[in-house]
């Protein structure tokens, strides 16, 4: 079964604003509350970054050239690349190119990962742990080891 209602027969389109608006009051209430705290710093950054702009002197940009080259001396891909975000940062020219190269080297990639995993002294990295779960391990591969020579 399916009903159809013509609002328009029921309510005027004064009241139908009203409603929309105190609607949208309440759920713009709802945000701020639900999100004061991150509102709030993005607005104080903002101001912050309004305000250094205005007041950014010959000293300050030498300050801030100074440090960068100290921020490159210090960084790691960890800082330097970033990966595109939800909130609308595109990806860094650093990220889009690492991520090119390991695509185009996936092959190299692979190639190498099974050799480390081929290579890995599994035996000397499970003594070297001293924990229970290890020691379970070694013993269970030491029996299997037996009853093969058996």
């Amino acid at each position: 079964m399916k009903f159809e209602i013509e609002i328009n027969e029921y309510i005027g389109s004064n009241e139908i604003k009203s409603v929309i608006k105190d609607t949208l009051i309440t759920e713009i209430k709802n945000v701020i509350h639900r999100d004061r705290e991150r509102i709030l710093n993005n607005m104080a950054y903002s101001l912050v970054q309004e305000s250094v702009d205005e007041f950014m002197d010959g000293k300050m940009k030498e300050q801030i050239r100074n440090k960068a080259v100290q921020v490159i001396g210090e960084m790691s891909s960890y800082c330097v690349f970033s990966a595109k975000d939800v909130w609308g940062k595109e990806a860094s020219v650093g990220w889009t190119e690492l991520q090119k190269a390991m695509a185009d080297n996936k092959h190299s990639i692979t190639e190498k990962v099974i050799e480390i995993i081929k290579d890995y002294d599994y035996v000397s990295a499970i003594y070297n742990d001293n924990s229970a779960v290890s020691e379970s391990i070694i013993e269970l591969m030491k029996r299997g080891l037996e009853s093969k020579n058996a």
